[in-house]
């Protein structure tokens, strides 16, 4: 109802005093905001409710075979004299059946679950409803009048629209909501060329049309009446509005997006018996953008598959045979007779059947990310053989990058840093398609200036008219020519060592910033000594000339709750960076960031190593606590040992420290930084505050349930504030230095 041409869906209704008119009746129904879309009115919030969202796709495939056969023979013999007469015969039958039927059923479950809250909110609505009425031929009729009832019937009847004012009150998880004065507006895809390949398990949440290009739904109804006639496809057309709406092909989508695409529409080709057409689409992605995230996440699979096998077998034996006699009396005019006998035959039956299933759940931190999708269709003409199976007909028709829009998939941090890694490396999943592709010449516009600048643009026309780019750029060693490839890759006329895959691994943040400083690519790839991938080597060039791209976050960043990392916006050129747990700063009270009495040297290392903090301090989350110069090792009673480092240094604006949960290890351990300006009496607190958050976290995170990120203050709504527990023990390791304290002055402060 969200999209453009709104939710359809088509009924047969019959009416007349004999039921004896057919009509086809669509309705259409669709939403359309009044206003802003992206605006709404927050109602409420509750920390205990989440969304569970499950995608099915289901198949089912059933073969069946029977025979029936009999055959029998018989004797007669019989005798008559003076109107007396007998008879006696002899007869057997043989009858044998087969049957036997074959079923596999699959089912394709994905999952996720998010229980993080939810927030209600409102919007205001017209709700369009629209009815449209079409004439169905109900029978067969004579030729002539079927050329006047098929004319009838392309002269559909349209209502009047009806509107309605409506209020759309809905429920969105948390993270996906700002006020309105913070709008960082709409996300814009990345302009990037380079092909996405997903491994099976990316969790498809929602598709969205591209306004400027013809829709699935009317590329596939075009072609297919040039195949088929017209007929065939209004006949068949409420089946393909449900399979190729936006919401239909979510189920599809992680099938489509594999290398040989998915068999998504079969239809019929009337007065042909056993034969039609099926179209085959395949997703293929670019534009690779997080749009929001971390936030706690399930994801999971399940594939469950059945096979059933009946066979059924049964067979008369001859013997024994059946018997009869007669005997006849004309005098008395009687006649009399006795049939005897009985039939043998066995039977055996065979049931059997086998099920499978595999389910992976997992829980991590999970991004929404965006992408651009253009959809490959090859329509092939079939003949569907009594077996099951289809033998393409002819040679297919191929339609590149027919229609397209963008999909909202979700996805784990680690599968994220996996496919930077696989697209800077150039690694494929698939090999290269093959086939004949148009070509065109690419003539660069005057806003591109320099060899970078050209190929770039080359790549994104090529991308948007799926036909190869021919472009040549001028470069210091002379004239260079390539071939742009729709999936982003770029192919040198003449050998290049390889530089031409090599620039086509480079995200557009990087190609931007090399261009700008007048970065030469070919001589980094052909002279740069860092080892890695050739984004690597152009990474460490810009950092040389201090231009190295700053990363964006996301447009809609979720509240972090475990220590894991975390990619953040832009293309998949992003680095990852810890969730910090921090202390803020209270201006005007002794915990402000200037709170160190002026003249009174900045917090150096060895005070913040010398500062008195024990065990008994964490509240009894901890045995032990160790400490070896700047490391602390905290021994948890329910966790590994967690290894924390301190350090003096600055945590970010408004805070006293924080803290950078890491894994904890001996050679990865936390990072606690101090503000070198905090109150000589009060370093100690906040190293407790920071290492009670530590103590948390660590043992939440062994337990199954991580807390990570911890808000800093309790807000007015309804939740948790992690915060509690830090501050409880802060408040008693204070309580015990002001105990312990005899200057008056000191007391007080405390």
């Amino acid at each position: 109802m969200w999209s453009p041409g709104g939710f359809e869906k088509s009924y047969h209704v019959q009416h007349g005093t004999q039921g004896e008119l057919s009509e086809e009746v669509t309705v259409r129904v669709r939403l359309e905001p009044v206003g802003d879309s992206r605006r709404a009115t927050f109602l409420t919030h509750t920390s205990q409710a989440g969304v569970i969202v499950q995608h099915y796709r289901y198949t089912d495939f059933s073969h069946s075979e029977s025979y029936n056969g009999s055959y029998s023979a018989g004797v007669d013999y019989g005798a008559a004299d003076q109107g007396e007469g007998q008879g006696i015969g002899l007869s057997s039958d043989r009858t044998r059946s087969y049957s036997g039927s074959v079923n596999r059923q699959g089912t394709r479950l994905q999952r996720i679950g998010l229980f993080n809250g939810l927030n209600r909110v409102q919007q205001e609505m017209t709700l369009v409803i629209e009815v449209e009425r079409r004439p169905v031929r109900g029978g067969a009729l004579p030729s002539r009048k079927k050329r006047v009832v098929d004319a009838l019937r392309r002269r559909s009847r349209r209502t009047r629209p009806a509107t309605y004012r409506a209020t759309l009150v809905r429920r969105i998880p948390t993270g996906m909501m700002r006020p309105a004065g913070e709008d960082p507006g709409q996300p814009v895809t990345v302009a990037d060329p380079r092909e996405v390949e997903l491994h099976p398990g990316h969790f498809p949440q929602a598709l969205w049309e591209d306004p400027t290009r013809p829709t699935l739904l009317e590329v596939v109804t075009a072609q297919l009446t040039k195949m088929l006639g017209r007929a065939a496809v209004e006949e068949r057309r409420p089946e393909l509005v449900r399979r190729l709406s936006p919401g239909g092909l979510l189920t599809a989508f992680e099938r489509m997006t594999g290398p040989a695409g998915e068999p998504v529409v079969r239809v019929s080709r009337q007065k042909f018996r056993n034969q039609g057409a099926t179209v085959t689409i395949q997703a293929r992605m670019s534009g690779f953008t997080v749009t929001g995230g971390p936030f706690d996440a399930e994801k999971g699979e399940v594939d469950r598959h059945a096979d059933a096998q009946n066979v059924s077998v049964s067979r008369g034996r001859t013997v024994p045979v059946g018997e009869s006699g007669s005997v006849s009396d004309d005098s008395l005019g009687l006649n009399g007779g006795a049939r005897a006998g009985e039939q043998a035959s066995d039977s055996v039956s065979d049931h059997r059947g086998a099920r499978r299933e595999r389910s992976m759940f997992e829980k991590g931190k999970a991004y929404s990310v965006r992408l651009r999708v253009d959809y490959d269709l090859t329509f092939q003409h079939v003949a569907r053989l009594s077996d099951g199976n289809e033998n393409p007909v002819g040679d297919p028709v191929r339609l590149s990058r027919a229609a397209g829009g963008e999909v909202d998939v979700v996805m784990f941090g680690e599968e994220i840093e996996e496919l930077r890694s696989r697209m800077e490396s150039n690694v494929r999943l698939a090999p290269p398609r093959t086939g004949d592709l148009r070509t065109f010449t690419f003539l660069p516009g005057p806003a591109a200036q320099g060899p970078i600048q050209v190929l770039q643009q080359a790549r994104l026309e090529a991308r948007e008219r799926g036909q190869v780019a021919r472009v040549a750029v001028t470069e210091a060693g002379g004239v260079h020519r390539y071939h742009a490839m729709p999936d982003g890759t770029l192919r040198s006329d003449t050998p290049d060592g390889g530089f031409a895959d090599a620039f086509a691994s480079l995200s557009p943040e990087l190609l931007d910033a090399a261009h700008h400083t007048g970065l030469d690519l070919r001589r980094v790839f052909m002279e740069s000594e860092t080892p890695g991938t050739f984004s690597d080597q152009v990474r460490t060039e810009l950092s040389a000339r201090g231009a190295l791209p700053v990363q964006n976050d996301p447009a809609w960043p979720a509240p972090s709750s475990s220590p894991h990392s975390a990619p953040v916006g832009g293309s998949v050129a992003q680095g990852v960076t810890p969730p910090s747990v921090p202390s803020h700063a209270m201006e005007g009270t002794p915990f402000a960031r200037s709170g160190r009495p002026s003249g009174v040297p900045d917090l150096s290392q060895d005070e913040l190593n010398a500062q008195n903090v024990t065990a008994h301090d964490l509240g009894g989350a901890a045995h032990h606590l160790t400490r070896n110069g700047d490391r602390l090792t905290i021994q948890l009673p329910a966790a590994p040992d967690h290894h924390v480092r301190l350090i003096v240094a600055d945590p970010g604006d408004g805070l006293n420290a924080a803290t950078d949960l890491r894994s904890g290890t001996r050679d990865d351990p936390s990072l606690v930084r101090v503000w070198r300006r905090v109150h000589p009496d009060l370093v100690s607190s906040v190293v407790v505050h920071e290492l009670s958050h530590v103590a948390q976290a660590a043992t939440a995170h062994a337990s199954g349930r991580p807390q990570g990120v911890v808000r800093p203050a309790a807000e007015p709504v309804e939740g948790s504030d992690l915060c509690v527990v830090p501050r409880t023990d802060e408040h008693a390791h204070l309580a015990g230095k002001w105990r312990a304290a005899t200057d008056p002055a000191t007391r007080a402060l405390l």
